[in-house]
């Protein structure tokens, strides 16, 4: 979740990197059986960004405020990584309610 966190910190808003995120979380959740939960939803949670505003224009705001969330969630994600199982759920279902768009 480190590596995803460190990588996601030096992206730029834009709908590109959220498709590279998609990809990277989908990669981290095949070679990561502890959390792959976490690499699941994030993966998705980018996707459906991804996928509804792939035909249409991205504005700075929006793809600002997306990142912004997203950071959030992927530094949740790994402070709770060490954590107890009810921390660890607890950002799961903050991942899994949340919408960047």
């Amino acid at each position: 979740m480190d590596e995803l966190l460190g990588w996601l910190r030096d992206q730029k808003a834009g709908l590109g990197t959220f498709a590279a995120f998609q990809e990277r979380t989908m990669q981290l959740a095949s070679r990561n059986e502890d959390h792959v939960a976490a690499f699941q939803l994030l993966s998705g949670l980018a996707g459906r960004f991804v996928s509804a505003y792939e035909r249409m224009p991205l504005g700075t705001d929006v793809a600002n405020a997306a990142l912004t969330t997203l950071l959030r969630l992927v530094e949740a994600a790994a402070r709770s990584a060490h954590g107890s199982a009810d921390e660890q759920l607890r950002v799961l279902d903050d991942i899994a309610r949340a919408d960047l768009g």
